[in-house]
């Protein structure tokens, strides 16, 4: 008798690890993927498609063009992932796509990709994000160009030096933060549109900067610049080798300039 009470004790118990070992695979589906660098690769263009909830990017040191690690609650949220070379360029490609009639989006947050970049590779990067809070930690990598297109959300996208020569952002409804600080060896031209929200956009002291605003905009602060017209200049516009220009057309929402 004492016997079988210690075997069903031990059952229960090895049942209750096993449960607990595999409870990740239960309740959420989870991937890592991680691509090898070429030696010749010398430039990178990426494409992510993100349906909705936490996206985070950063750009770091890495032995690899990319890893990354993504937490899904259901299929239609799995990545596709693919990677191809062709001469000096290396094509990659991260996307989800629901083709359902209806869409259906993530609100628990736990649909999460966590992306690293490799910092020494020269990346053109694009991504469309249907809603959520995004992440993009790019600050001291080697973007070059930055297209970022979402729906509704709360985005973060640091881009302190950085040889970024283009840049375009559209939001139609959250809060944009843009983080443009740092030195820069290179002019840069970027076009911001907005819909319902907020925009934040963070202006290095030590550049020129010319800002054009345009829309039907509800409040524009932006104290340290001279206003003229629709067009906003800090003091050293024009007086720098290199300068920045920005476009910004915006729904009903808030435009901040801020010169750090």
């Amino acid at each position: 008798m004492k016997k079988l009470l210690v075997l069903s004790t031990l059952l229960v118990i090895f049942t209750l690890i096993t449960l607990f070992a595999t409870r990740n695979n239960l309740f959420e589906n989870s991937s890592r993927h991680t691509e090898p660098k070429s030696k010749q690769i010398k430039e990178v263009k990426t494409e992510i498609g993100f349906l909705s909830g936490t996206l985070n990017l950063v750009a770091q040191d890495l032995s690899k063009v990319y890893s990354g690690e993504y937490k899904y609650p259901k299929e239609e949220f799995k990545p596709d992932i693919s990677y191809t070379e062709e001469d000096e360029t290396g094509y990659l490609k991260i996307i989800a796509t629901d083709n359902s009639d209806e869409k259906k989006f993530d609100s628990n947050g736990k649909n999460k990709w966590n992306i690293k970049l490799n910092n020494k590779i020269k990346n053109n990067l694009y991504i469309k994000m249907d809603a959520g809070e995004g992440k993009f930690n790019l600050a001291n990598s080697m973007i070059n160009r930055f297209d970022f297109r979402m729906a509704a959300g709360d985005i973060d996208i640091d881009l302190r030096n950085t040889p970024l020569h283009e840049l375009n952002v559209k939001a139609i409804a959250g809060k944009v933060n843009i983080n443009l600080t740092g030195k820069w060896n290179n002019d840069l031209h970027a076009s911001v549109t907005g819909g319902a929200g907020e925009l934040l956009l963070i202006i290095p002291e030590t550049t020129g900067t010319e800002v054009e605003i345009t829309g039907l905009l509800a409040n524009i602060y932006a104290p340290e610049f001279r206003k003229d017209g629709h067009t906003y200049t800090n003091a050293l516009f024009g007086k720098t080798n290199n300068n920045l220009h920005i476009e910004i057309f915006g729904g009903i929402g808030d435009v901040e300039l801020r010169m750090e």
